[in-house]
């Protein structure tokens, strides 16, 4: 068993558990006092469970940090790209059901991001999708329809070449 799983190992997987070897090699004494190191499969299979489980949560309390912090993530963007946006929010939700997690607060965390967006009219847009919301005149999944519909709007503003440009309401406002 040992030799099975140490070969089904990737690089990356060897140099972490190799670290750990004592945790899955039994130390024997013979009769004459010698000391022998045997490799245990059941003990590095166990090895291996203990450290995806310790990665798996390491990993969600970083997409939980992340998710929370869309609003200042969003800024970091050039152009508050929304597609890249949006992939960097499917990855970090993609990180909690891996681990068979979930956050049921991504649209909170998604809103109050549109909401520092530069783009004047993309802000009216999303106070009215969000105010429709709140009404449950409007049904948002936090993993499809929501972010595919907010995309579909990048893209057609960024074709038209209406991304962050100001309203005539805001530039009179500034």
């Amino acid at each position: 068993m040992f030799y099975c799983l140490f070969d089904s190992l990737t690089e990356a997987a060897f140099a972490k558990l190799y670290r750990l070897r004592q945790n899955f090699h039994l130390r024997v004494i013979d009769r004459n006092g010698v000391a022998t190191e045997i490799p245990d499969g059941p003990l590095l299979l166990k090895t291996l469970i203990d450290q995806s489980y310790t990665t798996a949560k390491t990993s969600t309390t970083v997409a939980r940090k992340n998710l929370t912090n869309l609003k200042e993530y969003i800024l970091t963007i050039d152009g508050a790209n929304i597609e890249t946006f949006h992939r960097y929010v499917k990855e970090q939700i993609e990180a909690l059901t891996a681990a068979g997690e979930s956050s049921s607060d991504i649209l909170v965390n998604l809103f109050e991001a549109y909401g520092v967006v530069e783009d004047y009219n993309f802000r009216q847009w999303i106070e009215y999708k969000l105010q429709a919301w709140r009404e449950s005149a409007l049904d948002l999944d936090q993993e499809g329809n929501a972010l595919m519909e907010l995309t579909n709007y990048y893209r057609d503003a960024f074709v038209r070449q209406v991304w962050q440009t100001k309203s005539k309401e805001f530039i009179a406002l500034a």
